[in-house]
Formats: C-alpha cells, sequence, structure tokens
C-alpha cells in the first residue's frame, strides 16, 4: 500500500492507494461557530464611519481628497486651529483660542508642533486663499503697501531742523534782530523816551536820554546753518520740530501717515509702525528660519540673496545722504545770496 498528497486544497485529506479500491471521499471542512459567522457578517454589513474632517468638509461643500491618508487628515481640533491661526497668524493665540484652558508654554509647543506638520500648512494656505477671494484681495497687493511703509520716509511727515542762534552771526556775537525787528523795537525805545522825557519835564528834573543799543544788529536769518565759532550755543545752534502739510504728502508718506493729535505739549503725529512693516517683509521673505510658521508658506532666501538685498538699502542709504548734503549746500548758498543783498550783520 502507498500513499501521497495530493494539492487539491488547503485541508484535503491524503489519498490513499490499494490496488483497484476505490479513493476515499474528502472529509468535509468544520463550520466556524455561529456566533463567529454573526460578527463577520454584522462587519461586513456596517458601513465606516466618516472621520470629522471629512464630515465637516461635506457639510461646507468641498469636496473630500479620497486619495489622502488616514494621517493626513484634520481633526476637528486641528481644523479649528487653522481657522484660529488665521485672525492674527500667532500660533501660541490660536492654540490657546482652539483648546481654552492649557497653559501659555504648553500652548506655545503644541502650536510649534502643529505648525511644522505638513498637511496643517498645506490646510492654512487652503483657508488663505479662502479667504483673499472672499475680501478680493490678493498678497501682491498687501505685500506692496506693506513695502511702501517699510521704506517710506518719516522726514516727509515731520522734520527736525537745527539752524543757527540769535548770536551766532550777530556782531561780536550779539543777540541780532531782523531788520523788522530792528525797526519795531527802535520805535518802541523811541516811544519810552518820550514818556520818559515827559515825566522828567513834570518833575522839573534833568532828563538825560539813553542810545538805541543794536547789540548784533540786524540781519538775522534763521534758515542759516549754525556758527561753529558762536560764543553762546557753540555750534550747537537751535532744534525746532517742522510739521509738513498732509496736503502735499507723496504715495508714501500717505501709506505712513496714521493721523496727528493735539495735546498740550503741542502737536502729536502718528505714523504706522516700519519696525512692524519690516517684521511682515522678513516674514513674507522668510528670513526667521527659527520662525516654524513661515517654512508653510514662504520661501527661504540666500546668503547671495541677503548680500544684494544689503547692497541696495547701502546704495539707498548713501542716495539720501547725497541728497541731504546737496539739499543743505543749497540752502546755505540761499542763506548767503539773501544776507548779501539785504546786508546782513557781521559774522
Amino acid at each position: 500500500m502507498s500513499t501521497k498528497r495530493v494539492a487539491k486544497g488547503v485541508d484535503a485529506p491524503p489519498v490513499v492507494t490499494v490496488g483497484a479500491k476505490p479513493k476515499a471521499k474528502p472529509r468535509a471542512q468544520a463550520k466556524p461557530p455561529a456566533a463567529s459567522r454573526a460578527v463577520d457578517k454584522v462587519k461586513a454589513e456596517k458601513p465606516a464611519p466618516k472621520s470629522e474632517p471629512a464630515l465637516a468638509k461635506a457639510r461646507r461643500g468641498a469636496p473630500v481628497d479620497k486619495s489622502k491618508s488616514k494621517g493626513d487628515e484634520l481633526s476637528a481640533m486641528e481644523e479649528r486651529f487653522c481657522e484660529e491661526f488665521l485672525i492674527d497668524l500667532n500660533g501660541t493665540q490660536a492654540y490657546l483660542r482652539s483648546k481654552p484652558g492649557v497653559k501659555e508654554t504648553t500652548a506655545r509647543t503644541e502650536a510649534s508642533r502643529l505648525l511644522a506638520k505638513p498637511n496643517i500648512a498645506e490646510r492654512i494656505v487652503a483657508l488663505k486663499a479662502e479667504r483673499a477671494a472672499r475680501v478680493g484681495i490678493d498678497a501682491d497687493r498687501v505685500l506692496r503697501e506693506v513695502y511702501t511703509i517699510a521704506h517710506a520716509d518719516m522726514r516727509e511727515l515731520v522734520e527736525y531742523h537745527v539752524t543757527c542762534c540769535r548770536c551766532c552771526y550777530g556782531r561780536d556775537f550779539g543777540h541780532q534782530r531782523t531788520r523788522q525787528e530792528m525797526a519795531r523795537d527802535r520805535a518802541e525805545h523811541d516811544k519810552q523816551q518820550q514818556k520818559a522825557r515827559a515825566k522828567a519835564e513834570a518833575q522839573g528834573k534833568m532828563f538825560e536820554p539813553e542810545d538805541f543799543d543794536e547789540q548784533g544788529g540786524e540781519g538775522y536769518d534763521g534758515r542759516r546753518p549754525p556758527n561753529p565759532n558762536c560764543e553762546v550755543c557753540w555750534g550747537k545752534g537751535v532744534g525746532e520740530a517742522i510739521v509738513k502739510d498732509t496736503r502735499y504728502f507723496s504715495q508714501a508718506a500717505q501709506a505712513l501717515y496714521a493721523g496727528v493729535k493735539i495735546t498740550k505739549e503741542g502737536l502729536e503725529i502718528k505714523a504706522h509702525s516700519k519696525d512692524a512693516a519690516q517684521d511682515k517683509l522678513f516674514r513674507h521673505l522668510g528670513l526667521y528660519e527659527a520662525d516654524n510658521a513661515q517654512k508653510s508658506d514662504t520661501k527661504i532666501v540666500s546668503k547671495d540673496e541677503l548680500d544684494d538685498l544689503y547692497r541696495q538699502s547701502q546704495e539707498h542709504a548713501e542716495q539720501q545722504r547725497s541728497a541731504m548734503a546737496e539739499r543743505r549746500q543749497r540752502l546755505d548758498a540761499e542763506a548767503a545770496q539773501k544776507g548779501e543783498a539785504g546786508g546782513g550783520g557781521s559774522g
């Protein structure tokens, strides 16, 4: 008698051959218990539950990307965090609003962790695009406005002028008057002399007239620069704040200007923060590499690009200095011409 196993199935029994005897019938497979069959049937009929983000997207009418794996889907808390982040782009505050009651240190740590996740970054970018479409703005227009504020010249709003003092160009560094002031003070002196004469005559006394003191002479021009040899101000001059006329502001000055406030000390010019505007530009350019919030939708600037930006800023600053120097020379020349034409005092 010989035996051999025939591969007819996993549970196929061995076949025994003895002469002309018929083959044995295969043994029937054992059926699983009834309870196990019922559980399998329920699992097969019960549909898989939808995740919370998928339900939220379905309510909003947004298409659900079924190609994403389960790990890419956002939880309800993560979805709210993304929406809260758009309010002020502050990860810590967004986490505190999304999950009230947590400590600020925990919120800061968890916000950094969430912002570093690619699916969170993608969702924030999508929400930004949706918001921009709703309000009709684009990043280019906002960036141009921020750039204008960051590079606006505050001197278009208010300037601080340092000019000569009254004695800088007066005779023997005495108090110098303008021509109109000289005439006014001389007339006042003559008036007081007449009163003194009348009073002396009424009292029967001898009247001795006093000469008018011209001091440093006339010809004072408050636009001239301080005299470094002045023995009164020692070349420091006199400072004065000059508020510009808002009607003639340039586009950059209009973007920088935030209003004016009248106080008991005088006018207070308000301006948008240039530091805040520059901070926003830095964030847009991705210069804050340590800030995880910027890694989601910004580029990293190379060293060559930074060098180029620095070179451009240096050239701009040099142009501004040259323009200021030319303006100062022009004002000095105009002041000198006016002094010669009016026969100004000695200097």
